[in-house]
């Protein structure tokens, strides 16, 4: 699991020039994970006023700017819950639970979440997008089978896109108040 990023000032960040592409999305990638569609977006609407503000930009691509597939590319970036510990970035790490006690959640739960993602995946054809918030694993079973039983193609990728925003504003709370 990677360490926890630190992010620029949002005048470091509106000063990155276009030629620093790379820099910027690896700036916002706490908040959004690796998303290059959003982030190529977000770089040529600078400047922010503030983090909320970029987040806000961020909703806006996402639905008016982003094309079908960027959108898919977005949703995708983000880690299925109950994914390996080595594959999750620092935050998505947190935010599974895995920082707390590892017993918490055993096999039997983690092989469902593994089930019921590949079964969403293969309805949707994207992946599962939720803001866990430090639940245990076991409280989003029933969040996934409601959204596989109620859920369209065009609600679940609106769904996982406003979860998406909801995680970074999460996120943009666990740093240090004169980043943002």
């Amino acid at each position: 699991m990677p360490a926890a990023a630190a992010l620029l000032s949002i005048e470091e960040l509106n000063a990155l020039p276009p030629s620093e592409e790379q820099r910027f999305s690896d700036a916002v990638a706490p908040l959004f994970e690796s998303a290059p569609a959003l982030t190529r977006h977000l770089m040529a609407r600078k400047p922010f006023a503030s983090y909320p503000d970029l987040i806000a930009a961020a909703e806006d691509v996402t639905a008016r700017a982003l094309t079908r597939e960027e959108r898919l590319a977005v949703v995708n970036a983000h880690p299925a819950i109950g994914a390996p510990p080595k594959l999750l970035s620092a935050l998505s790490y947190a935010e599974q639970g895995y920082t707390r006690n590892p017993h918490v959640d055993d096999a039997e739960i983690t092989a469902r979440l593994q089930e019921l993602n590949r079964v969403y995946e293969t309805k949707y054809g994207f992946r599962f997008v939720e803001f866990v918030n430090g639940r245990p694993k076991k409280d989003i079973i029933p969040v996934i089978e409601k959204r596989l039983r109620d859920g369209t193609v065009d609600s679940e990728l609106e769904a996982g896109l406003a979860e998406m925003m909801k995680i970074a504003r999460n996120r943009l709370t666990k740093f240090d108040p004169k980043e943002v």
